[in-house]
């Protein structure tokens, strides 16, 4: 919704800081500036910064490392 959207300057998107992985209220991302991070912690998120700039390389960021497991089906 409008009203839940965080801007994101083209510094801290060129930084893949939307490429993130959130855990209830942690948020764990490459880098971001502190501006996006007050913005963050207004809204409720611990942010955790990883250094993750050779995955940058490669046109990834925290999202892309993870794989979702899921039970299979009984």
């Amino acid at each position: 919704p409008h009203g839940k959207r965080i801007v994101v300057s083209s510094e801290d998107a060129g930084r893949f800081a939307c490429n993130s992985v959130n855990i209830e209220d942690k948020l764990i991302v490459n880098r971001v500036s502190p501006g996006l991070k007050k913005n963050l912690a207004k809204v409720g998120f611990e942010v955790i910064e990883a250094p993750l700039t050779e995955f940058l390389k490669a046109g990834g960021s925290a999202k892309c490392l993870t794989l979702k497991l899921t039970e299979p089906p009984a």
